[in-house]
């Protein structure tokens, strides 16, 4: 509105009005791309928090049917460290950041920080 007004009064010559339209056409479509971008970035980051954060609540069901590197692969993703006894897993540290996303699970099987000071410091792990 204000370049028409300013052509009106012959304040800004045609060959510039034109150029500054072209450029700000151009600004625009790059802006529109880049948000389309971010936009798409940000749906497929969602997507990989949230099977991230789903892999930890179903991961017995992902353990029963992988090979065994693959459970090597899900252990590692999940746990610092494993400590296995006789038959069982005596105690487990999961990764940081994921005991806090999964504290309820953690605490049902008994797995996590708490589990890991009690074998280290000889006191018994519930079952």
């Amino acid at each position: 509105m204000r370049w028409e007004r300013s052509r009106q009064v012959d304040a800004v010559p045609l060959d510039l009005l034109r150029s500054e339209q072209t450029r700000l056409g151009r600004e625009r479509a790059d802006a529109e791309e880049r948000l389309e971008a971010s936009t798409r970035a940000v749906r497929e980051l969602e997507a990989h928090v949230e099977a991230a954060l789903a892999l930890p609540t179903n991961a017995q069901d992902h353990y029963r049917v992988m090979d065994d590197q693959g459970r090597q692969l899900l252990n590692q993703a999940l746990f610092e460290a494993i400590w296995i006894g006789d038959d069982d897993v005596e105690a487990a540290e999961v990764r940081p950041g994921l005991a806090e996303l999964v504290s309820d699970d953690l605490e049902r099987y008994n797995c996590g920080r708490t589990s890991v000071q009690r074998r280290l410091s000889g006191q018994p792990t519930a079952r």
